[in-house]
């Protein structure tokens, strides 16, 4: 994998040929490809053997290792028996291979409808986001790896330090910068009286598929531990439905995603797109509006 033009590319085909778990067995080498997604840390594509009717197509998914625990996550995960799942699926890891300071898996891929929750008010999101939150938290515990470890006030307080530096550096008014320590001393540690689990960290409808009764869920790079609630007020943000200000775990979310696009910033991608984003969520999480 390299970076072009402020693009993450693919490994060679050779490379992911060389992934185990990648190339059927028996199959020819000649493959086609077909680009579902692509975001900073991800490129989502589908790949078919056209040698062997019938045979398995796969999500190839690569990422930056060092922004990214969905590596760790699908190896921890994949030794969990699928009865203690319960309502809840992740694709099967079939392959794994790195270089330099990247990565990326290779897995299943999983038909079946997306999620559209469009129609849905913010009640309902809520409801389905604390059920798929329940199901995750009894499914994986508390021994999975995460990108941030929020469990506890003094935890943000130490990774958002880290981050206004960079903050600072794309702009960040001092203002802001005031209002964003005085909350993270004071009035975020209310947050903290709700229960402490295992969060998504991108749970939006995107990222569901359903099956039948099981859902599966994609795209773990930013599981965190944290709050319960901070889930719910996470895919209010990423679906675009901005709850009352006066939630105190709608600016925990918003300084979430601050810390996920600062962090990015610093380790990996110092594209003025992530900086941007940084600063926009810290903003919102203090101010009246995204």
């Amino acid at each position: 994998m390299s970076v072009r033009q402020g693009l993450l590319t693919l490994p060679e085909d050779g490379d992911l040929l060389r992934i185990p778990g990648f190339l059927p067995e028996g199959a020819d080498a000649a493959f086609t490809r077909r680009v579902l997604h692509e975001w900073p840390l991800s490129r989502v594509e589908l790949a078919e053997f056209p040698d062997l009717p019938g045979s398995p197509r796969r999500i190839v998914k690569s990422q930056r290792t060092v922004t990214s625990v969905e590596g760790a996550f699908y190896r921890f995960t994949k030794g969990i028996p699928d009865r203690e799942r319960g309502m809840i699926r992740l694709p099967e890891r079939l392959g794994e291979g790195g270089a330099e300071d990247t990565g990326w898996l290779i897995l299943s891929f999983e038909d079946g409808e997306a999620e559209d929750w469009k129609g849905l008010d913010e009640n309902s999101i809520r409801t389905r986001v604390r059920e798929i939150v329940r199901a995750v938290n009894r499914a994986f515990g508390d021994s999975a790896p995460v990108f941030t470890d929020w469990s506890a006030p003094e935890k943000p307080a130490e990774d958002l330090e880290a981050d206004l530096p960079v903050l600072r550096q794309g702009g960040l008014d001092p203002e802001a910068e005031t209002s964003v320590r005085r909350w993270i001393g004071k009035e975020a540690a209310a947050c903290w009286d709700a229960p402490v689990g295992l969060l998504h960290g991108d749970l939006k409808a995107d990222n569901l598929i359903r099956q039948g009764e099981r859902t599966v869920v994609l795209d773990w790079q930013r599981p965190a531990r944290g709050p319960l609630p901070l889930e719910e007020e996470l895919s209010l943000l990423l679906e675009n439905r901005e709850p009352e200000k006066s939630r105190p775990f709608h600016t925990l979310a918003c300084l979430y995603l601050s810390h996920w696009y600062a962090r990015a910033y610093r380790t990996c991608l110092p594209w003025p797109f992530v900086l941007n984003q940084a600063v926009r969520y810290a903003s919102a999480g203090v101010k009246k509006s995204l």
